[in-house]
């Protein structure tokens, strides 16, 4: 499971530093958004992972969404750009590999996101899934008071793999522990059915 937070969240809390290139990617991306008219005010957060380059934040519109991707696979070297939809730019996001298919990787992800209790809403076979919201525990910050979450996963097939992206959000947007911990626990279900059909391998 791969974590980082760097400019652009991309995965789980706790991922080790940046390979060279990949810091390579990201510094001149981070400059390009925040020099960018358009894209600055967003405050996109940006990291990179073998060829992957993540970019997270919320967009005003479909066309800033494009520009910050065109950007990013303009930048040489990088072999696929993700945006990822998150409030929080700055929040650690979840996201795993998977050398299986899509169909595969897909139906492991259906049964990982049931046997953890999220009931599905949304979906686009093969591509995303949006559960329907939940009704989960308050914390201390919502004085105890039970709130709303959400789980939505986006399936990236790239040569022989899939990345799989996780994000969990909760109504009152306390508790990110809470979402970072049951985002992994999604990556983890995947890979467990996929290695109960023998076809589980991180590349």
């Amino acid at each position: 499971m791969r974590r980082g937070a760097g400019v652009l969240a991309l995965v789980v809390a706790g991922l080790g530093s940046l390979s060279g290139c990949e810091s390579v990617w990201v510094m001149p991306l981070t400059l390009q958004y925040q020099a960018d008219p358009i894209l600055a005010p967003l405050g996109l957060e940006v990291t990179a992972d073998r060829g992957e380059v993540f970019i997270a934040g919320a967009v005003q519109s479909e066309s800033q969404r494009e520009r910050a991707l065109t950007l990013a696979r303009q930048t040489g070297g990088v072999a696929a750009a993700y945006f990822v939809d998150v409030d929080r730019p700055d929040r650690p996001m979840t996201f795993e590999r998977f050398r299986a298919g899509p169909a595969q990787t897909w139906e492991a992800a259906l049964a990982a996101a049931r046997g953890a209790g999220w009931r599905m809403q949304d979906e686009a076979v093969e591509r995303n899934l949006r559960t329907a919201s939940r009704r989960v525990a308050g914390t201390w910050v919502s004085l105890g008071i039970p709130t709303q979450a959400r789980l939505r996963l986006r399936l990236h097939p790239r040569g022989e793999s899939v990345t799989v992206i996780a994000v969990v959000e909760r109504l009152d947007a306390a508790d990110l522990g809470w979402c970072l911990d049951e985002e992994r626990r999604i990556v983890r279900g995947i890979e467990a059915v996929l290695a109960t059909g023998g076809a589980a391998a991180r590349p």
